[in-house]
C-alpha cells in the first residue's frame, strides 16, 4: 500500500515537474508579447483591445522560417528570400496571414535571439534594431487603429534560437 503511493506521489510530481517545464517557453513569449503590445501602444495610443494570439506565426509561420529569411549580419528581413516551397517570403507572410489583411497593418519580426533574456528580446523593439517586414499596410492615421495582436513564438535552428513576432493593427 504504501510503495502504491509513493509511486502515485512520485509519478504526480513528475508529471506537474513536466508541465512546469514544458510551459516555460510559453511564459516568456507571453511577456515578450505583452512588452511589446506596451511598446507599440505609445505610439498607437487609441489601442482600447489587445490579444495575445496569432496562430498563424505558431502554425505555418513557425514552420518554414528559416535563417536565410535574414541577411547575413542578421539585421535585415529579405522580403525576396525564396522558403522551401518556392514562393518569396513576402508572398508566403501574405499568404499565411490573409486572414488579417482587410482593415489592418501587419509586421512581421524575427531575429536571433540565442543567449537573450526576454527583457533583452523586448528592447529589440524599443531601440528599433528588430529586422521586420511589412506584410500588409492600410494608409490610415495610426490613431485609427483600436485594436492589436501581437503573437509571440521562438524556433531553434541548430544551435540557435529564433524570436518571430507577429503585430497586427487593426
Amino acid at each position: 500500500m504504501k510503495r502504491t503511493k509513493l509511486l502515485a506521489l512520485a509519478l504526480a510530481g513528475v508529471m506537474a515537474l513536466a508541465l512546469l517545464v514544458g510551459c516555460g517557453g510559453k511564459t516568456e513569449d507571453r511577456r515578450i508579447a505583452e512588452n511589446v503590445a506596451d511598446i507599440m501602444k505609445r505610439s498607437h495610443s487609441n489601442v482600447e483591445e489587445v490579444s495575445y494570439s496569432v496562430p498563424e506565426l505558431s502554425g505555418a509561420v513557425r514552420s518554414a522560417f528559416a535563417p536565410g529569411w535574414l541577411n547575413e549580419a542578421g539585421t535585415v528581413l529579405d522580403r525576396y528570400a525564396l522558403t522551401q516551397d518556392g514562393r518569396t517570403v513576402e508572398d508566403f507572410l501574405k499568404d499565411s496571414l490573409k486572414a488579417y489583411e482587410e482593415r489592418s497593418t501587419v509586421y512581421f519580426f524575427a531575429f536571433d535571439a540565442t543567449g537573450e533574456s526576454a527583457y533583452a528580446q523586448s528592447e529589440r523593439f524599443v531601440q528599433g534594431k528588430a529586422p521586420s517586414l511589412t506584410v500588409f499596410y492600410q494608409r490610415v492615421s495610426i490613431t485609427a487603429y483600436t485594436k492589436m495582436r501581437v503573437g509571440v513564438c521562438h524556433k531553434t535552428v541548430g544551435e540557435k534560437d529564433y524570436c518571430l513576432v507577429v503585430l497586427v493593427l487593426a
